[in-house]
């Protein structure tokens, strides 16, 4: 990394890098710092030294992590950050912008932010026409406190909660509100014969670790239909009450 004498390593898959210093002639023990993730080149240039330069899949631009006085940092933003094949089964073209200003001791403390630029999501052949995306996170000593909004033709939610650290078995706090407007079409591509109209709503807890979340809470269904032509089938006007505690409905 520059001047300093250390070798820089990050595995595509995973968002951490990690450094091996130069101790004594020898490559001293590994330390791990999260990192964005889909890192596809490095590169340490010898005029700063100390600074990693860093290329994601799909970016326009190269984003910087500084090393200094035993912490990792950093700071950027992105532009137009594309989102297909990030996560499994989720197609569009979807596109977001952020920042965010990192520092890792190894602990992660800073803030981060990302919201939708431009674009679209589909599920299952469905468009879900997203208005609005944003999500914001404060991290303190690997606790992070986040809050996430989504809107789109189809309805909106809101979650809004805490972690008590980033690794698989750290518990979680949240707190979420879903809405549901238009059932119809969107559970359209999970039918054949059948289908399914009307609203619905939950007011959640999800509580458990981020490896094994738990939830409960309330869910509201209303003006509910239900039709399967083949049978003879027309439901009409339905109503749901239901409450959620863990694995009991």
């Amino acid at each position: 990394v520059g001047t300093v004498s250390a070798l820089a390593s990050v595995d595509p898959a995973e968002p951490r890098i990690r450094l091996y210093r130069l101790i004594d002639e020898r490559w001293g023990e590994e330390e791990s710092y999260p990192t964005l993730g889909n890192v596809r080149a490095v590169a340490a240039p010898q005029a700063s030294p100390g600074t990693l330069l860093m290329w994601m899949k799909d970016a326009g631009d190269l984003y910087e992590s500084r090393w200094e006085n035993d912490r990792l940092s950093s700071r950027g933003a992105l532009s137009a950050f594309a989102v297909r094949g990030l996560v499994p089964g989720l197609e569009g073209n979807l596109e977001l912008d952020g920042e965010w200003d990192l520092v890792s001791t190894p602990k992660l403390n800073g803030r981060l932010a990302l919201r939708r630029a431009r674009g679209d999501v589909a599920w299952g052949g469905q468009t879900l026409e997203l208005s609005s995306l944003d999500l914001a996170a404060t991290l303190n000593d690997d606790r992070v406190a986040a809050n996430a909004q989504i809107a789109s033709r189809f309805g909106s939610a809101r979650i809004e909660g805490s972690t008590a650290g980033i690794t698989p078995d750290s518990a979680i706090a949240f707190g979420a509100e879903v809405e549901v407007t238009e059932l119809r079409t969107l559970t359209e591509p999970l039918w054949t014969q059948a289908r399914v109209s009307g609203r619905l709503s939950a007011s959640l807890k999800i509580a458990g670790t981020i490896a094994a979340p738990t939830f409960s809470g309330v869910e509201r269904g209303d003006a509910l239909g239900f039709d399967m032509p083949p049978w003879g089938i027309a439901l009409r006007d339905g109503v749901v009450r239901a409450e959620l505690d863990t694995d009991t409905l």
